[in-house]
């Protein structure tokens, strides 16, 4: 597992580690919604391996890249909260848009083998 000293989890879509190695498969199993520091990857918002283009469904969405993001780990169904640690109002504006964001699961999906480089198993 990957913690913080705080007891965060990191799972932003830029390293979607924790989805892979059981972390959140552990939490949901005992009901325990994670708390996710940096959910845009410190601005990094894909990993660098990821070549195809991600956020093609801005304009189907109608979203930002940073609220795409955001959607995405609000749709898994361990209830994950993203803690976006930021002060400036437009930026927390702009975050809360993404709970109206209802992502179709196939680009959920989509997403995360776009940002992962990886075959969803």
């Amino acid at each position: 597992m990957r913690w913080s000293k705080e007891r965060f989890l990191e799972v932003p879509l830029s390293k979607p580690d924790a989805l892979y190695d059981g972390t959140i498969d552990t939490l949901l199993k005992y009901e325990t919604a994670p708390m996710a520091y940096s959910p845009l990857g410190q601005g990094k918002l894909v990993s660098e391996k990821s070549g195809t283009p991600l956020w093609s469904n801005k304009e189907k969405y109608q979203a930002s890249e940073s609220q795409l993001a955001l959607a995405w780990l609000l749709a898994h169904p361990s209830n994950i909260f993203p803690v976006i640690g930021t002060t400036k109002p437009e930026r927390i504006l702009e975050s809360a848009k993404a709970i109206d964001i209802k992502l179709d699961r196939q680009d959920w999906f989509e997403m995360l083998k776009t940002a992962s480089g990886k075959d969803v198993p």
